[in-house]
């Protein structure tokens, strides 16, 4: 064992260096890339995200099932108050919806759900779900 550790002596500065040198690049973007809310309604119909782009965060609201869908309201529950996102007419097979366009970044403190109504061949559905921190560095 000490004949290897007398092996790698000279070396030693090198590998420090390169593991500092790495394990600060991936500090500094795990810190740098925020937290994105992220959501899944219990049908495992639609996904909520809301995430950073450049200076500014953006929702969106996506359609993962077949088939087409008619979106009758969409509705972001912001601390209890009421933000509403729906179409300004039932838009029919839409696969994405864009909510709190240009927003700012979410405290801590504050908490999202997302309700949204919907028509499909199966019929009428009303279900709310909440919009939960991810922390995904990579």
């Amino acid at each position: 064992m000490t004949y290897l550790i007398r092996k790698f002596h000279p070396y030693r500065w090198g590998v420090t260096s390169v593991l500092i040198i790495f394990s600060g690049m991936y500090l500094y973007y795990f810190f740098s890339n925020q937290p994105h809310l992220t959501g899944q309604s219990p049908s495992k119909v639609w996904k909520a995200e809301y995430t950073r782009y450049d200076t500014y965060w953006e929702g969106t609201l996506k359609h993962l099932s077949e088939g087409n869908v008619t979106l009758h309201k969409f509705i972001i529950i912001e601390n209890g108050q009421k933000v509403d996102y729906s179409p300004d007419k039932d838009t029919i097979s839409q696969k994405s919806f864009d909510f709190m366009s240009l927003g700012d970044r979410p405290k801590k403190s504050e908490t999202y759900r997302v309700q949204i109504e919907w028509k499909d061949s199966k019929g009428s559905h009303k279900e709310t779900f909440p919009l939960e921190r991810s922390y995904n560095p990579f």
